[in-house]
């Protein structure tokens, strides 16, 4: 089946191959479950909630100020544990990241300023914590996640020289690291985001120019996933055939021109972008078309899309099939983070900051084709 995956993913030059029309899926009218919110104490007080996953068919949530972990009941929002907290010692985190569940119900939890990942049992006792700090001398690796033969995927950012007027590459260098962290082979270079200077009132500030945010990770046990604002694209590893491929985007966003966004254009294709797709691209250095991969346990990759629908409100969520298929697609409010989906649920908050963060869980339903 993965084999299946990346053969489609590596006709990404011209597109996905050509497939029936997807399936249209909806959310429910209503979340069926909000945890948070203006009375909430304790477990279901959060303040930027960073990451969610599904684990065991529960909820897990990584709240970034207290650095724990909470896991929650499905569909009844029962709170089971909290474990984790802010430290430097075992289990505990100085900016946890990433989520990652394993096989054999464990748990994987990236900390990026600490170089190094923890693995948690299914009560939330440390299993083993790996330091990456030696596996390449001066870089601080960020750990994304895990393979089924234990392998950890990593990166570090490269700073390029300018690429034109205004134009500033930083590059996501990612490695493939053994499993007692010891040591790291660099697989790549990923384009992630670039920026322009402007003036920012009396100082000298900085702004997105080309892409927005930064290289989203979605690690399973056997390939990774990563979007690329900068280039409009997901691409893919697999660490056993050690290839990769890209999952080209379908749609780009019309956001208006500027005067320099042929220089844009070009060096997005110089950096792993289709010259047919980035021809569709009216103006370049406004939003990504991309956001941030999700993988279900079912194998399925659902990719956010950033261009919203003024009309509905809505952005969209492309949901692709194992074998690399267009299955479906899912219109989500514009006003939503996508954290965590499941093959029933999508779990998001708020894009803006509130001061009583708010988690939704949203039910999906799927219809055929």
């Amino acid at each position: 089946m993965l084999g299946l995956l990346l053969a489609s993913l590596l006709q990404a030059s011209s597109g996905l191959a050509q497939a029936p029309a997807p399936a249209i899926w909806r959310l429910s009218p209503a979340p069926v479950l909000i945890l948070g919110g203006p009375d909430a104490s304790g477990p279901t007080e959060f303040s930027n909630v960073y990451d969610a996953t599904f684990w065991e068919g529960r909820l897990l949530l990584l709240d970034g100020a207290t650095q724990t972990l909470r896991l929650f009941e499905l569909p009844s929002g029962r709170h089971l544990r909290t474990f984790g907290h802010r430290g430097e010692g075992p289990g505990e985190f100085l900016n946890a990241l990433h989520l990652q569940p394993l096989p054999g119900d464990s748990l994987f939890v990236s900390d990026l300023q600490a170089s190094r990942f923890t693995i948690f049992d299914p009560q939330g006792r440390i299993e083993r914590v790996v330091s990456l700090a030696v596996s390449v001398p001066g870089s601080r690796l960020t750990p994304l996640g895990r393979f089924l033969d234990g392998s950890i995927l990593a990166w570090a950012p490269r700073f390029t020289d300018a690429a034109g007027p205004g134009l500033h590459h930083i590059g996501a260098t990612i490695y493939h690291v053994r499993p007692d962290g010891t040591h790291a082979d660099s697989l790549r270079v990923l384009p992630f985001t670039t920026v322009q200077p402007m003036r920012v009132g009396p100082a000298q500030g900085w702004r997105v120019a080309l892409g927005a945010g930064q290289l989203f990770p979605a690690v399973t046990d056997r390939v990774a996933y990563f979007s690329s604002p900068t280039t409009y694209t997901v691409h893919t590893f697999d660490p056993q055939a050690g290839t990769w491929g890209i999952i080209q985007a379908d749609s780009p966003p019309r956001l208006g021109g500027s005067a320099d966004a042929e220089t844009r254009r070009n060096a997005a294709v110089r950096h792993g972008a289709s010259p047919h797709f980035m021809a569709q691209v009216s103006g370049v250095d406004t939003l990504p078309a991309l956001l941030r991969p999700f993988v279900s346990s079912n194998g399925w990759l659902w990719v956010a899309e950033a261009a919203t629908d003024s009309a509905t409100r809505t952005r969209g969520l492309a949901i692709y099939t194992a074998a690399g298929q267009l299955q479906a697609r899912l219109r989500v409010p514009s006003g939503l983070q996508i954290l965590a989906v499941s093959d029933t649920y999508l779990v998001a908050k708020n894009w803006e900051p509130e001061a009583e963060e708010l988690v939704y869980v949203y039910g999906i339903t799927r219809s055929p084709r």
